[in-house]
């Protein structure tokens, strides 16, 4: 429904019907603040405790662990039954949110909710996820691509890949991604994202 001549101030109402739903991030993330914790050189925080920093898994001083890519720039040296995952593609991609439209030389302004892949009525809610990929990365150069999933809803699930390699979880995957472009549409947008960690079970 659409609504006329409504202001939102600071964009605080379109970034909270955004989030609502959409703001639960990729799981084993860095912690930046552990509780208090500190951890000595050589060492890193994850998931509330510190782990041996490495390059290889031969590096790895505590027996039965691996070392393992818990971001795009540090590993760690974790459990060797750990599980790596990437968020899989979307495949729809849900207007969240929405801007204003002048119209009639600003005789009043018009809320226009973004567009939808595919047209929102074709969209079931139920199959919609809350999960946000803070590793996707867009293939070339589009500036038009917003970097987060502010203002957009898809239905890519975690998907569990083996631990392996030098250093695990460190391997990049081709995806689409929901996303919103020029401001106005949540599209589908070619790109990678990294694996990550899955927390402990």
């Amino acid at each position: 429904m659409s609504l006329l001549g409504k202001k939102v101030f600071g964009g605080a109402m379109v970034a909270l019907f955004s989030c609502l739903g959409a703001c639960v991030f990729a799981p084993g993330e860095i912690a930046t603040d552990a509780g208090g914790l500190t951890c000595s050189n050589g060492q890193v925080q994850f998931n509330g405790a510190c782990h041996q920093d490495c390059t290889t898994t031969q590096t790895c001083a505590t027996p039965g662990t691996r070392c393992t890519a818990i971001d795009g720039k540090t590993s760690a040296c974790l459990d060797e039954t750990v599980t790596c995952a990437y968020l899989s593609s979307d495949t729809e991609c849900a207007g969240r949110g929405g801007y204003y439209e002048e119209v009639g030389r600003g005789t009043y302004e018009l809320w226009v909710e973004y567009s939808s892949f595919p047209d929102a009525y074709s969209i079931d809610p139920s199959t919609l996820t809350s999960n946000s990929d803070p590793y996707f990365t867009p293939a070339g150069y589009q500036p038009s691509v917003q970097s987060d999933g502010f203002g957009c809803q898809g239905n890519a699930v975690w998907t569990d890949v083996p631990a392996t390699g030098t250093v695990a979880c460190g391997a990049k995957h081709a995806v689409q991604r929901c996303r919103l472009v020029a401001g106005r549409a949540c599209e589908l947008v070619t790109g990678t994202t990294d694996e990550t960690v899955l927390p402990a079970k």
